[in-house]
């Protein structure tokens, strides 16, 4: 996963426009999330990460909850996400 989520690869990443949100804890990617609002009032969530060292500690919370506002102040007023199996 660190070649995937490691900070350079995700600085990468945001100016591609795949995440929109990103915790860094003591230099490290703690979590990710991204999407895009879709349509009229639709926002989809097509990333969403958190290594499982920073897991049960509030942060995925609270990326989520950042992600969310910022759609929501832009018209969203639903929200879909996709699960990979396993995942």
């Amino acid at each position: 996963m660190k070649q995937w989520y490691n900070v350079e690869r995700v600085r990468e990443d945001i100016k591609k426009g795949i995440y929109t949100h990103v915790a860094i804890v003591d230099g490290e990617v703690a979590g990710t999330i991204g999407g895009i609002l879709t349509e009229e009032g639709t926002s989809e969530i097509y990333v969403f990460y958190m290594d499982k060292k920073y897991r049960y500690q509030g942060i995925g919370s609270k990326l989520l909850e950042q992600f969310t506002d910022e759609h929501v102040n832009h018209g969203a007023t639903d929200q879909y996400a996709s699960v990979e199996k396993d995942n």
